[in-house]
């Protein structure tokens, strides 16, 4: 529950002192123990806890010192241990319970933070709770997510149309883990994908490519017209297109 902040400028400098660049301790309290899970920022510093969501900040326009700040309860949602994203002014996070999605964005007409269900509208895509989660914010607004059962389910998000568009991603094995990596051309997704071939259990690092529409492909050229091709051993037993 307890949060520590260094020294400004000096980050294994954790001695504590009233001074306003000195390093602090304090404990995030509310009406039940609630262990931080993750710390991330919108317009302040949010507290991410078991049992609910708290805004840190040192007032309107003022930096946090040891002896200035504020720290509120927004909301009592509670979050899991998928790290959390933050996609425009909005950070995305699971609930406590796996299976709602939340959006947390500072409300003006009620000078707080909300955090609606985004999931609201399809409940079934998040079935079997979530595990993992990434944000590809080019070339596409996309937000991946990770089911327990090794389904993936994706949020097209684009909230200056209003758009936010549930699908569903499934593959001959099962999603574990996803990732976005920046490239030059956008941002590409990477997933950890277990499957079964030739009777054994593997793992593959796999990404994301638009126009290949098949599962654990890869890509080859040959200018004169190969008639026998190698490098297909990741796939044996499998039944192939091309």
């Amino acid at each position: 529950q307890t949060i520590w902040e260094s020294r400004t400028g000096e980050y294994l400098n954790f001695e504590l002192g009233t001074k306003d660049d000195d390093a602090m301790s304090f404990t995030v309290s509310s009406d039940q123990i609630n262990p931080i899970t993750h710390m991330a920022q919108i317009k302040a510093l949010i507290a991410l806890t078991y049992g609910g969501e708290f805004s840190l900040s040192g007032g309107v326009e003022k930096p946090i010192t040891p002896t200035n700040i504020q720290v509120k309860n927004q909301s009592v949602y509670g979050c899991n241990n998928v790290k959390p994203v933050r996609i425009g002014n909005e950070l995305y996070f699971m609930q406590r319970s796996n299976r709602k999605l939340r959006a947390m964005a500072y409300k003006y007409d009620s000078d707080a933070y909300g955090a609606p269900d985004m999931s609201v509208l399809s409940e079934h895509i998040t079935e079997s709770g979530i595990i993992d989660m990434a944000y590809q914010a080019e070339p596409e607004s996309i937000l991946y997510l990770v089911r327990a059962d090794g389904v993936m389910a994706t949020l097209t998000v684009d909230r200056d149309q209003d758009v936010i568009g549930w699908a569903r991603q499934s593959t001959d094995g099962l999603y574990e883990s996803v990732a976005s990596l920046p490239s030059e051309d956008g941002e590409q997704v990477w997933a950890v994908v277990k499957r079964t071939i030739g009777g054994a259990t593997v793992r593959y690092i796999e990404r994301f490519v638009a126009g290949v529409h098949v599962d654990c492909g890869i890509a080859g050229v040959s200018g004169p017209g190969a008639t026998i091709w190698g490098g297909l051993g990741h796939l044996g037993g499998k039944t192939v297109d091309i």
